[in-house]
């Protein structure tokens, strides 16, 4: 009786969250085209010291969503390093990780293309860095985006000053 029930309560906030998420969280979303997102430039510095952070939803095979924070830093002198947490949602058993690693351009930096590479087991993520749409997209080695339903975005984060 205790597991139907705690089984039905998953459920329930597995749609939860997928309702506010992707489908309250559409009606407001303006979506841009894909072509549009890879063809403007960013205007991203590689003189100074700055650090970003995004956050955002990432789809998952086996749970209900990745509650994803990337956090970008730069340095000229050290260049670019990076911090990721992520919690699974919607596990029997709560379980978060915590990735770092350096990030590099690949390539001119006005594309905004980056390689990320993580320090403990030198996995390799790449990126889009939209700076107009204050995002980040993650992409195939191909730069291509994804093919799923689910974005593969992170919004950047405003600080409050």
């Amino acid at each position: 009786m205790k597991k139907t029930i705690l089984l039905l309560l998953s459920i329930l906030l597995v749609l939860v969250i997928i309702y506010l998420v992707f489908i309250r969280g559409a009606r407001s979303t303006t979506i841009p085209v894909v072509s549009d997102i890879f063809n403007q430039s960013t205007k991203i510095s590689v003189k100074k010291t700055w650090s970003r952070s995004y956050k955002g939803l990432l789809p998952c095979a086996d749970c209900a969503g990745i509650m994803t924070k990337l956090t970008l830093n730069f340095s000229p002198d050290t260049g670019g390093t990076y911090t990721t947490d992520s919690e699974y949602l919607g596990k029997d058993k709560p379980l978060t990780e915590t990735e770092t690693g350096t990030w590099s351009f690949k390539g001119d930096s006005s594309t905004g293309l980056i390689t990320l590479t993580d320090n403990r087991d030198s996995r390799v993520y790449h990126a889009k860095i939209d700076t107009e749409l204050k995002k980040v997209t993650y992409v195939d080695e191909n730069n291509n985006l994804f093919e799923s339903s689910f974005p593969y975005e992170l919004a950047e984060i405003i600080e409050q000053k």
